[in-house]
């Protein structure tokens, strides 16, 4: 086509038509700066197109990711009922002078058990290190952050709290006063009439079934957060169809 162009020029600069002339040198300008803006919108289109794809494969991994840490909190809440079950139990025959039972021991193994939280962050990471930007809805990439960055920090943190004193409290407390008969399912007192005055024992089962509470109303109002973050991911994902 430019070149179509620039044999007319050639031939109406030889006649000596310089007003066409002209004309038909705009013309030619505008025609290579049209094509110039038309590549450049075909390329912003283009990766327009790519961000899009890679917002989209972000928000599904992120999705499937939240599910498993919904998971996880389902069993860590479980596992917490359990051990606040034990202490109950232990609290009531101990403090009421109940005589022991064989039936007490899958309890005595119960309340000293830590309880270990790992969320899933690696599709977070990538999000972080492509840039949070990438979520172009503001109230999901908001939502997204101030899970990660608040939510799930607070969780950890009070779960880490409880891990730290096990180590430095319960456990040792468990080992001075309790046989392991098989580890993770049944375990004896040494002197069970002893634990019925003993201070330090009982105020252990007191601080670890307040302390899994509470940790379990965090994580029951975490895995709400979760459930309505899925939620927009999935009305987002359903708007880009």
């Amino acid at each position: 086509m430019i070149k179509f162009f620039r044999k007319i020029r050639q031939k109406l600069l030889s006649e000596g038509k310089t007003g066409t002339y002209f004309k038909y040198a705009i013309g030619e300008i505008l025609l290579v700066m049209i094509g110039i803006l038309l590549a450049l919108q075909v390329n912003d289109w283009n990766e327009a197109r790519k961000q899009e794809k890679k917002e989209k494969q972000i928000l599904r991994q992120l999705k499937n990711e939240l599910n498993e840490d919904y998971v996880i909190l389902n069993e860590i809440i479980g596992e917490n009922e359990f051990i606040i079950t034990s202490c109950n139990v232990l609290l009531e025959h101990l403090e009421n002078d109940l005589a022991y039972h064989d039936g007490l021991a899958v309890y005595f193994d119960g309340w000293a058990t830590p309880s270990v939280l790992e969320f899933n962050s690696s599709t977070y990471q990538n999000l972080i290190t492509t840039g949070p930007g990438i979520v172009t809805n503001d109230s999901l990439r908001n939502s997204i952050l101030k899970l990660y960055n608040y939510h799930y920090t607070k969780a950890k943190t009070f779960n880490d709290y409880y891990k730290s004193d096990f180590h430095s409290f319960i456990a040792p407390i468990q080992l001075q006063n309790v046989e392991a008969v098989e580890w993770g399912k049944s375990s004896v007192p040494i002197d069970y009439e002893g634990l019925k005055q003993n201070t330090l024992f009982i105020n252990a089962l007191k601080w670890t079934k307040n302390g899994h509470r509470v940790n379990n109303l965090v994580f029951d109002n975490l895995q709400e957060l979760i459930r309505e973050l899925i939620v927009m991911i999935e009305d987002e994902l359903a708007g880009r169809k």
